[in-house]
């Protein structure tokens, strides 16, 4: 039973600040001139970032060489600062320090406004790729809990992340609170269950 939405955390694609692409559009235009070569991480076959870069796909009509990290997003930093990967695809959250850093160049956000951690950083919309998603994380209980306990526990959670100290340190993880209450939260959870049904013979090609 679906409890409450807690974060959600918009996908990105960054390069090394030393890498050729500087918007998001060199980064397509290379893929489609060298279909299948130019290297781009996921965090994992089926993960949120394959689901989004098989759309991105589809979208911007190219094909790019996928580099899995099973392991996770954070395992593909070292391979893109050491000039082994062409670009990264993760969430928000996964390259501030690097970005503070000055050693990534963020070349798009996956959302339908500019990040409040990345400013500067344009949108896919802004560069003609009608594209949002964002990797969503919130709470569950066994199906069959009765209505009243979830809804009570839905409004608990809701008070804690309206808690001034909650809300510093997601933003200080660079992490945007995005509360959905059982019925929405529900609602939002089919309709990505639609998506990745459409989206998952894709993943064996």
């Amino acid at each position: 039973v679906p409890l409450a939405r807690h974060v959600i955390d918009p996908g990105l694609i960054a390069v090394a600040t030393n890498s050729p692409f500087k918007t998001l559009a060199d980064l397509i235009a290379a893929a489609k001139a060298n279909p299948g070569k130019v290297t781009i991480s996921t965090s994992g076959i089926q993960s949120a970032e394959h689901f989004e870069l098989l759309q991105i796909q589809e979208l911007a009509g190219v094909k790019f060489a996928f580099v899995h990290f099973s392991e996770g997003s954070a395992m593909a930093i070292a391979p893109l600062l050491g000039g082994k990967l062409d670009a990264f695809t993760g969430n928000v959250g996964d390259v501030m320090a690097q970005y503070k850093a000055g050693q990534v160049r963020i070349l798009g956000i996956m959302d339908t406004k500019r990040s409040v951690f990345y400013p500067e950083a344009p949108t896919f919309m802004e560069q003609g790729i009608n594209f949002a998603d964002a990797t969503a994380r919130g709470y569950i209980l066994p199906a069959g809990t009765p209505r009243p306990i979830v809804e009570k526990l839905s409004a608990a959670i809701k008070k804690v992340m309206d808690n001034a100290d909650h809300i510093k340190k997601m933003q200080d993880m660079a992490l945007t609170i995005s509360y959905l209450n059982p019925d929405d939260f529900s609602t939002f959870w089919t309709n990505y269950e639609d998506k990745i049904r459409r989206l998952m013979p894709l993943t064996k090609e």
